[in-house]
């Protein structure tokens, strides 16, 4: 949807349904995702951490203004801003290994003033107007055991342990934020 969306934020309904059929979407899919994100009660943006700073990758450039463009739309449609907006920055095993102050709630929030500013000025505006706004990340578990930069993998299923703490804070904040009908 980000592909689409920014280009698409600022136009009249109809063309937006004629430009989203145009990505090969059937008339019921196209109606189906417009109702959906105009009747969202939030939003929650991903952005890849390993990307930040990177020439033509940073998620600082596009961040903003899809989220303006979009929440513009869902004002001009719903007649409303959303509950809340939540930031989940993934890979972020980099800045967690170097940088640990930045894993706290807090630090997460220092961390996007720093790392992405045009995406916390915009988000801080929203919050502002009452849109609850909160930021998480995503990580693997390093594995302590290996001399080798290695992350820890659950051989009974196969898989690579991700740190647990942040998608639990994820799953309440979403419960706080948008089961309560406020």
């Amino acid at each position: 949807l980000m592909k689409v969306w920014p280009t698409l934020g600022r136009i009249a309904p109809d063309e937006l349904n004629k430009k989203l059929k145009g990505t090969g979407l059937t008339d019921e899919e196209v109606q189906y995702i417009i109702r959906n994100i105009m009747n969202a009660k939030g939003i929650i943006l991903i952005a890849d951490a390993s990307k930040i700073g990177v020439r033509g990758e940073d998620p600082d450039q596009k961040l903003p203004y899809y989220l303006d463009n979009l929440i513009t739309q869902i004002q001009n449609t719903a007649g409303k801003l959303p509950k809340g907006i939540g930031l989940l920055l993934t890979k972020f095993e980099k800045w967690e290994a170097y940088y640990p102050q930045y894993t706290s709630d807090n630090g997460l929030k220092d961390f996007v003033k720093t790392y992405l500013p045009n995406t916390n000025n915009l988000i801080e505006a929203f919050n502002k107007m009452g849109v609850n706004y909160s930021v998480f990340y995503s990580c693997l578990y390093k594995d302590d055991n290996s001399e080798e930069e290695r992350f820890k993998i659950d051989l009974t299923r196969n898989r690579i342990i991700y740190v647990e703490k942040q998608y639990d804070r994820l799953i309440t904040w979403i419960k706080d934020t948008f089961a309560s009908e406020q």
